[in-house]
């Protein structure tokens, strides 16, 4: 995982995994909780009218963010929108599944929002 920068100034991080399993498969385990929950952190995905709007790792005690979905598109891509920890400002992320010859890739994007408060370099 490495760290782009752009000619912009933005900064993300980029993680992509190939793994088998069907669109559906890769999708459960994801964009739902107990599939993230599987191989990740304990997740929770909040609904609305059978719709998520928010997501929430929980990685311990006072680590626990809370991000609103911004985009829902099964099963093929979500992206959230959280609060940043510990001064930073908020972190936007998309999470992409996308068919591959033989396997499913996942690509979760990182990337800082800004904001007035954000510090300088």
């Amino acid at each position: 995982m490495s760290v782009k920068k752009e000619a912009s100034g933005r900064r993300s991080v980029q993680a992509e995994v190939v793994v088998p399993g069907t669109p559906e498969e890769v999708w459960q385990a994801i964009a739902t909780g107990p599939g993230v929950s599987s191989w990740f952190v304990p997740t929770e995905f909040e609904e609305s009218d059978g719709r998520p709007v928010a997501v929430t790792p929980n990685f311990g005690p006072g680590m626990v963010p809370r991000s609103a979905v911004t985009a829902w598109d099964p099963p093929r891509m979500f992206a959230a929108l959280g609060e940043g920890w510990g001064g930073s400002p908020p972190i936007a992320a998309e999470t992409v599944a996308r068919e591959t010859p033989r396997w499913q890739a996942w690509i979760h994007e990182c990337f800082p929002m800004p904001s007035e408060t954000s510090r300088s370099e």
